[in-house]
């Protein structure tokens, strides 16, 4: 009988907190509000089935602001690094990363752009490099392949 008045007990604590919970959810509204016009803007323009686009911004809006884009957990790097891979400036969202990081961390968004732009160049400037070394290799195997008798 002791075993199931402490179940009982158990059963309703979690009834309340459950309640509780429920109750400030309904206070605070189910979805928090944009932060900056750039997703309040595309939030004007999307239907409600595309609702999970408006709550990924909204995602990545938090990431930058209570989470200094830093990950707080494994999932949530993951789910970060998909959506706005700011180190090799690729992503699923990177442009809206980009839109949101401007308005709400301008110095951060001019020292991002600098940095995309010299990787930008870097990559240029490999490319170019692999180009010619590409070209090099080539002729020295058709030199090879001559000095072996071939055409």
């Amino acid at each position: 009988m002791l075993k199931l008045k402490s179940s009982l007990t158990y059963i309703n604590s979690v009834k309340l907190i459950n309640v509780i919970v429920n109750i400030k959810t309904i206070q605070d509204g189910i979805m928090n509000a944009p932060k900056t016009e750039y997703v309040k803007k595309r939030l004007s323009r999307t239907k409600w089935k595309d609702r999970d686009y408006i709550e990924d911004l909204m995602d990545i809006e938090r990431w930058i602001l209570k989470f200094n884009e830093r990950p707080t957990g494994m999932s949530h790097a993951m789910k970060m690094h998909n959506w706005c891979n700011a180190k090799q400036f690729d992503g699923i969202y990177l442009r809206e990363y980009e839109q949101i990081l401007k308005e709400l961390k301008p110095k951060k968004y001019e020292k991002y752009i600098a940095e995309k732009k010299q990787y930008v160049a870097d990559c240029k400037k490999a490319n170019e490099k692999w180009k010619r070394d590409e070209k090099e290799r080539i002729k020295k195997e058709k030199l090879e392949w001559k000095k072996l008798g071939g055409k």
